[in-house]
């Protein structure tokens, strides 16, 4: 057997960013066609197409691209959300709106959830393109950037579409609508324009990860090599399932996002944990790369620990969700309440912690043995 062969139960998670990916793709795509379609009247699923196929050809001339894109849109989003963040304040608004309100426990761990998982869901994107860094590149300094980035973006964004939806009435059924007639018809075309380029930003994003995600676990199977060829059918493919579910599901945008954040954070928490107690709690980022990639180095070809934990932590969520497909008994009992992304963080310290300190605690000449073994079964 080659050492270096693709250990296929790593694709377990790779099958959740994927349809993560693929979700994403698919739910910028209908907010790109729904501007497009306010600005020049075309058909919303025209537009969704139209949006598919320029971040598609974007995608295919690949990484060089699309870093000098985000670089240049970045500015260009920052200048146009702060004009739209003053003129949000500048509303007209009741003397009450400030008031504390009646707190619901219910929508606010909802609310808290998807927030949560909105930013756990980040954690591909930085994969796939922090491997690029030079290799004397601080973590302190990668790790405060992306913070930076991710954590100020969506606080920001989340707390401008709470201001415009609660001064804004009907904001949500049309947002890039909304958005246009607020800087006013003097800047209504850019608003648009800039909402496009958004879309294009995380979309060329979401094609190029699945791309990759989607090599790797093929990888896993077959002798698949990265070609041009390759690059081009693969992409090609997931625009399509990425446009169809937009088309398909446009029509209820709201419910249907909401649908496919409570999913992911179900697998995605958990699998996030594990990562993370592996990092900074056992293994405190000491990590021999090489190892990694092969069946007989020290950490083996199965790590039955970090999969028994990562299934168990997402049975165990069940019970907790509330979904407009089911409710678990708990989340009945608890009157609706969604605490399921609590217990994928909670169950991975007891089942996947203890277990692989003890694990690791063996002499290393120990655990290279069983691998090998192992390897050889």
């Amino acid at each position: 057997m080659n050492p270096y062969y693709q250990n296929k139960l790593t694709v377990l998670p790779l099958f959740i960013v994927i349809l993560m990916y693929i979700g994403f793709f698919a739910s910028s795509d209908v907010l790109g066609a729904q501007a497009i379609s306010s600005a020049f009247s075309l058909p919303v699923n025209w537009g969704i197409i139209l949006v598919s196929l320029i971040a598609f050809v974007i995608t295919l001339f690949g990484y060089d691209l699309i870093h000098k894109m985000e670089k240049l849109f970045a500015i260009i989003f920052a200048i146009v959300f702060i004009f739209v963040t003053v003129e949000a304040f500048r509303l007209p608004m009741s003397a009450h709106a400030w008031a504390p309100g009646h707190l619901a426990i219910g929508p606010f761990l909802l609310t808290v959830s998807i927030a949560a998982t909105w930013q756990l869901t980040y954690a591909p994107y930085v994969a796939d393109y922090s491997r690029y860094l030079p290799s004397n590149t601080p973590s302190s300094k990668t790790f405060a950037y992306t913070y930076a980035g991710t954590v100020i973006g969506t606080v920001w964004m989340m707390c401008l579409g709470v201001i415009l939806k609660a001064l804004i009435p009907k904001f949500l059924s049309n947002s890039s609508a909304a958005l246009a007639k607020l800087v006013g018809p003097q800047f209504a075309v850019v608003m648009y324009v800039v909402i496009v380029l958004g879309v294009l930003a995380v979309n060329v994003l979401n094609l190029y990860g699945a791309f990759m995600s989607i090599t790797t676990t093929l990888e896993a199977f077959t002798k698949l090599k990265a070609t041009t060829k390759a690059r081009f059918w693969l992409v090609l493919f997931t625009l399509i399932i990425g446009t169809f579910l937009a088309i398909w599901g446009n029509g209820n945008f709201l419910g249907n996002f909401e649908n496919f954040i409570l999913l992911l954070s179900y697998f995605m928490v958990p699998w996030t944990a594990i990562n993370l107690i592996d990092y900074y709690l056992l293994r405190r980022g000491d990590y021999q790369i090489w190892d990694v990639f092969d069946v007989n180095g020290q950490y083996g070809k199965y790590n039955w620990v970090a999969i028994t934990a990562y299934l168990i932590s997402v049975i165990l969520e069940i019970p907790f969700v509330n979904t407009t497909m089911y409710v678990g008994p708990i989340s009945k009992a608890l009157h609706g309440t969604d605490i399921a992304w609590i217990m994928g963080l909670i169950v991975p310290l007891a089942f996947y912690y203890f277990p692989m300190r003890k694990k690791m605690n063996q002499p290393i000449s120990n655990l290279v043995l069983s691998n090998v073994l192992e390897a050889e079964e």
